[in-house]
């Protein structure tokens, strides 16, 4: 409830397809420093049915060198999944969650939510995957309801309504399941932070059966934009957005209670080509050694040869090499500082990360979430997860 006194949260997102180029494992984070991990994507069809993206990596690749075994009896859990199941035994402050949805896979996401039966569907093998596979809660990841998102997916003027539908009816639906598990799920959104896509949120109803909003503070700039400018800035720019004017808004004109937001930043950075410097026109987006273009992962920012400066007025860095004519935006030490500093000035229930193969090792200084976790640790949320599914179907998941 808004109101009470609650421990500040550290949210990161762990992406199922980071275990290949990246070769990047869910027992690569220092789980020490996380309150709660959003593992990314399962994905919802059109008929309202939740499932995940790569059983492969998902449930099924064996860590021999991890305790798995090909001579184990049938119907143990492996792949990431069950990795981190491992993790949540020992990390007992550690709180997952299987997010559903993301930019690529939120079209069905309209349809539906306006059907009732489909909205059953939903429910129902949402909760099969967190009662199999050991999840505390479920993320939803729709990216937009009423406007915004990919060209491609379907939306309606009546989102928002039915979107409250569905999160009225999941949070009847864990009445009925806190018997059998012996606790109460509950429901992380991820939310925009421009004001043309979440001006349609209904804040104040959702938030009756939400715990928090992970708001997506980052890509205020990027390859659609007219100019090379900051993509998470903390005060105003050129750009015309900052993660200042987005919550001050979504507090005041929204009337979303500071407890319920949770600041989205990135664990990458922005590039652009044939660029004279912040605020200047570009050609194309760099590509070399990147694994999609225009972007870099923090850990490799700054790269050779890259000067790093720092806009006072917003708070945020940018790197610049004169000599290749490439400008990348993102964030450093110095800014998240400034953003922790912020998160405790206004309140605000935490940080969530995007995403944690981006970051330096949390053993290095520079590493974004360890600044993050030392700046909130005094007051940081302790409750305990959960490991007990009486249900499961997975014979390594404890079942009493």
């Amino acid at each position: 409830m808004a109101g009470q006194i609650l421990g500040k949260v550290l949210v990161a997102y762990f992406v199922n397809w980071a275990i290949y180029e990246r070769h990047f494992e869910v027992f690569n984070i220092d789980l020490s420093m996380v309150t709660h991990l959003n593992y990314a994507f399962a994905q919802v069809d059109y008929n309202g049915v939740v499932s995940l993206t790569d059983p492969w990596a998902d449930e099924q690749r064996r860590y021999l060198d991890r305790g798995d075994s090909w001579n184990d009896p049938p119907g143990k859990l492996y792949g990431s999944l069950g990795q981190l199941y491992k993790l949540k035994v020992t990390n007992r402050h550690l709180k997952t969650g299987i997010s559903i949805g993301g930019w690529t896979l939120s079209g069905p996401f309209s349809a539906v939510c306006a059907d009732p039966a489909k909205r059953r569907n939903f429910i129902q093998t949402s909760l099969t995957i967190l009662m199999d596979y050991g999840f505390d809660y479920i993320d939803i990841d729709w990216e937009y309801p009423v406007s915004g998102g990919l060209d491609s997916n379907t939306r309606s003027t009546n989102d928002i309504n039915n979107f409250i539908s569905l999160l009225k009816e999941f949070n009847q639906a864990f009445d009925r399941v806190q018997s059998t598990l012996g606790f109460r799920p509950f429901i992380t959104l991820a939310a925009p932070a421009a004001k043309q896509n979440y001006q349609h949120w209904n804040f104040v109803e959702m938030s009756k059966y939400v715990e928090f909003f992970n708001i997506m503070t980052y890509d205020f700039a990027g390859s659609w934009s007219p100019y090379a400018w900051h993509m998470s800035n903390l005060y105003r720019s050129t750009n015309g957005f900052s993660v200042n004017e987005t919550i001050t808004d979504l507090m005041s004109s929204m009337n979303l209670s500071p407890d319920k937001i949770c600041m989205g930043i990135p664990l990458y950075g922005r590039g652009y080509s044939n660029c004279n410097g912040l605020g200047s026109s570009f050609n194309g987006l760099p590509t070399q050694g990147l694994y999609e273009a225009g972007i870099y992962d923090y850990k490799v920012i700054p790269p050779d040869n890259f000067v790093v400066y720092f806009d006072d007025s917003a708070k945020a860095p940018y790197s610049y090499s004169s000599s290749q004519r490439v400008l990348i935006t993102h964030d450093n030490p110095l800014s998240v500082g400034y953003k922790l500093q912020y998160l405790h000035d206004k309140s605000l229930r935490g940080v969530m990360f995007w995403e944690t193969s981006g970051d330096r090792p949390q053993s290095s200084v520079e590493s974004l979430i360890r600044i993050s976790y030392d700046q909130i640790k005094s007051s940081i949320d302790s409750t305990l997860n959960h490991v007990v599914y009486p249900t499961s179907k997975f014979t390594n998941i404890l079942h009493e």
